[in-house]
């Protein structure tokens, strides 16, 4: 108060709170659903602004279809309705097409610095199998601490692996015109089309499912990684953590799901043709942006989420909340990292935006004063400090005295003055 009313430039963390803000959040939110089409709190969030017209009646009654296996992120798919029924297309390949389950083994977990070092995949026709695909990478990355897993060390793959490109240019044509499945497949599409960029190799848009998503929806278990799966359902085949022996052990998952899906088919339809026509076009505007993700550099996304969603139009009348978002624009752009691609840069940024204080949007050589919690400012370090309030019953405060806690008192004194 003092401040304000002496015009000294200052920064309270609690008054600028920028990352919790309605409006950051409601952007971050739609980035955050482009990486992960399976995030239902930020798809509630996206419904909440600009309006749909979609109430919580309909939301009712897709929450209450949950135990015919549908959900929320199904009805911003154009997919569900072009079919009916959001497992549809895996039905009809199944049964009457084609579908290609695969696998990777890779350096490491991070998409945008590791690599694929064995990759596999097995094409079954009206479920028969009808093709095998299988070989060993050369790598630039070693595999460090991911031999323990899968046992290929960088010296067998320099003696047995192909050329990325060679081996990622014959799987795009191995899996062509097929139903692509996998357990927790985002991954290894992440890691297949982070590759493919970094070699200059197209990759055609590739439609999958995951049967780590199916077997979250229908079966009730501890755990559902592939192996505790197996184990808990009495499968076939055992995941070793060699690609072949994990397709097969993902295809005797899928056929143990099929069943069930066809069970409820009839009455998802319903479902979907009751509650979906409100969903159209957002899911359309979703496809769009989703397509966009792999192309554009984060600001340059960010700013076709905030047009296209009319986010930036919902706020205009507040200017305030206007110039947050053009903030975070900013933001976007000194985190951008241009090493990485589009994708793993994006991941990259949310990620610091998840751990990021307010007190790190602030320049050090800003003329501001920080007005800060000793707690707030771990971490930091300024060219002068003024602890306030440090007298007795203050700091140390009257209930440490009382219960004992002086030394924690102590340490927070410590953290102050070291600033």
């Amino acid at each position: 108060y003092v401040f304000t009313r002496m015009d000294v430039p200052h920064f309270t963390v609690e008054q600028f709170d920028f990352f919790r803000r309605q409006e950051i959040k409601d952007a971050i939110a739609y980035l955050r659903f482009l990486l992960n089409p399976y995030d239902t709190r930020c798809l509630h969030r996206i419904l909440l602004r600009p309006s749909r017209g979609i109430g919580e009646v309909t939301l009712g009654h897709i929450e209450a279809a949950a135990d015919l296996g549908l959900s929320l992120v199904d009805f911003v798919k154009p997919t569900t309705f072009e079919d009916g029924d959001p497992f549809a297309r895996l039905l009809h390949e199944y049964e009457t097409g084609s579908v290609v389950v695969f696998d990777t083994e890779t350096t490491g977990l991070n998409p945008g610095t590791d690599e694929i070092v064995e990759l596999g995949g097995i094409r079954f026709e009206q479920g028969k199998e009808k093709g095998r695909f299988h070989c060993y990478l050369r790598n630039k990355v070693s595999v460090g601490d991911a031999y323990h897993i899968h046992g290929l060390s960088d010296e067998f793959l320099a003696q047995k692996g192909v050329e990325p490109k060679q081996a990622l240019a014959e799987f795009f044509d191995f899996i062509k015109g097929s139903l692509l499945v996998g357990h927790n497949v985002s991954y290894d599409l992440r890691m297949l089309s982070t590759i493919a960029q970094r070699l200059n190799l197209e990759m055609e848009k590739l439609d999958y499912v995951d049967t780590l998503d199916l077997a979250r929806r229908f079966i009730e278990a501890e755990n559902y990684s592939l192996e505790d799966l197996v184990d808990f359902l009495g499968l076939s085949g055992k995941p070793t953590h060699r690609v072949l022996d994990d397709v097969g052990a993902t295809y005797h998952l899928l056929e143990y799901l099929i069943p069930i899906l066809r069970k409820n088919m009839a009455a998802r339809r319903l479902v979907v043709q009751k509650a979906g026509r409100a969903f159209e076009p957002l899911a359309l505007e979703i496809q769009s942006l989703r397509e966009l993700a792999g192309k554009l550099r984060p600001p340059e996304l960010l700013g076709e989420v905030l047009k296209r969603s009319g986010l930036m139009a919902y706020y205009e009348k507040e200017e305030r909340r206007v110039l947050n978002l053009q903030e975070l624009l900013e933001i976007f752009v000194k985190l951008d990292d241009q090493s990485l691609d589009p994708i793993s840069s994006l991941e990259n940024i949310l990620h610091q935006l998840s751990l990021a204080r307010n007190v790190d949007r602030f320049d050090p050589s800003e003329e501001k004063v920080r007005i800060l919690t000793v707690h707030q400012s771990k971490g930091l370090e300024f060219d002068v400090v003024f602890i306030a309030g440090l007298s007795q019953y203050e700091f140390p405060g009257y209930f440490a005295i009382k219960e004992g806690r002086e030394e924690e008192e102590l340490r927070l004194f410590y953290v102050a003055l070291t600033r």
